[in-house]
């Protein structure tokens, strides 16, 4: 009678193997998780500013976009979260009494970061009833670790409109409207 089973040197050279391989793996993984992270977050914020703007044109209310470490109010830090808002006494603040809460984001990847420049400094953004913005034209750049090769940026008209940057030139690196890498400095 014949005993199936396996030797202890084939276990060993079988464990050895997978090990070998699943090191080789890793890497990939975490690049993997890193891009789907910035890239969820990318089109999540694409996602509430295309919201705004058509909720201001189709109520004709000013709808509100801000950077917000809490629930509760606007600040300057958009790395921790954004609200969206129907800001009803204008005043570019959330006042929960008072506005209404269309959306908070609370953004949770560790060491991600949200940079916004605009023509009005780090000021709320207001979509006014014809879908256009208070003069806040600007550009959001997203990055993780401070790694250009997570970098993504999002480019905000004045007429409203929103594009997500690309990599035109196909070298990992998502490039800005001016053709140059989107830095995380």
């Amino acid at each position: 009678m014949k005993v199936k089973g396996f030797t202890l040197f084939e276990l060993l050279a079988a464990s050895a193997l997978s090990i070998l391989m699943a090191s080789f793996a890793l890497p990939g993984f975490k690049h993997l998780k890193l891009s789907n992270a910035i890239d969820n977050e990318a089109f999540n914020l694409m996602s509430n500013i295309q919201t705004a703007r058509k909720l201001a044109i189709s109520d004709s209310k000013n709808i509100v976009l801000c950077g917000s470490s809490t629930k509760s109010e606007c600040d300057s830090d958009w790395s921790s979260g954004y609200l969206l808002f129907a800001d009803r006494n204008n005043n570019n603040s959330y006042e929960a009494e008072e506005d209404e809460l269309i959306n908070y984001h609370q953004i949770t990847v560790p060491e991600f970061n949200i940079r916004w420049r605009s023509f009005r400094g780090n000021k709320p953004i207001r979509f006014l009833p014809m879908g256009i913005t208070w003069h806040n034209n600007g550009t959001f750049v997203m990055c993780i670790n401070q790694q250009p090769k997570y970098a993504k940026a999002i480019f905000l008209a004045k007429s409203g409109r929103a594009e997500m940057s690309r990599d035109d030139n196909h070298d990992g690196i998502d490039e800005g409207r001016d053709g140059k890498p989107i830095g995380c400095a």
